[in-house]
C-alpha cells in the first residue's frame, strides 16, 4: 500500500511538474528578444551622383544621428529623436524600442540595429530597419 501511495505521489510530482513547464516555457521564450531584423528598408535614388567629399559628409551626419539615437534612448526610455547636417544635407533620426522590452535588452537591441543599419544600407539616403524590440530609422 505504501509503495501504490509513493507512485500516485511520484505521478502528481512528475504531472505538476510537465504542466508548470508546459505554461513557463512560452512566457520565457516571449521575453527573449532575437537579434535578427525582422525587416530593412534602403533606399537611395539613381540621380543621386556625390563627390568624394559629399560621400564623406553624409557618412558623418549619419553616423553622427544613429550614435545619438543609441545615447538618447539609453536616457530617454527606449525613445530618442536625432539630428546632424544642414539645408538638404540634413538627416534625421527616430529610435523606439517596444514598451515592454527591458532597459537592457533595449540597449542591446539598439546597439546592434544601428550597427546593422549602417552595414546593411551602406549610408544610403533612407534607412529603416525593424527588430522584435526596436525600430530605428534615419532619413533626409
Amino acid at each position: 500500500m505504501a509503495s501504490t501511495s509513493r507512485r500516485s505521489h511520484h505521478c502528481c510530482l512528475v504531472l505538476v511538474a510537465v504542466s508548470l513547464a508546459a505554461i513557463l516555457l512560452p512566457m520565457a521564450m516571449a521575453t527573449t528578444i532575437s537579434m535578427s531584423p525582422i525587416g530593412t528598408f534602403c533606399w537611395n535614388p539613381s540621380y543621386n551622383e556625390m563627390s568624394s567629399d559629399e560621400a564623406i559628409a553624409r557618412r558623418r551626419s549619419i553616423n553622427s544621428v544613429v550614435s545619438d539615437l543609441v545615447a538618447k534612448a539609453r536616457a530617454g526610455g527606449g525613445f530618442a529623436t536625432s539630428s546632424a547636417g544642414r539645408g538638404i544635407d540634413a538627416f534625421y533620426g527616430l529610435a523606439q524600442c517596444r514598451g515592454d522590452v527591458s532597459g537592457g535588452d533595449c540597449d542591446a537591441c539598439l546597439a546592434q540595429a544601428a550597427k546593422q543599419m549602417v552595414t546593411n544600407c551602406n549610408y544610403t539616403l533612407d534607412s529603416r530597419i525593424w527588430y522584435a524590440c526596436v525600430i530605428i530609422l534615419h532619413v533626409i
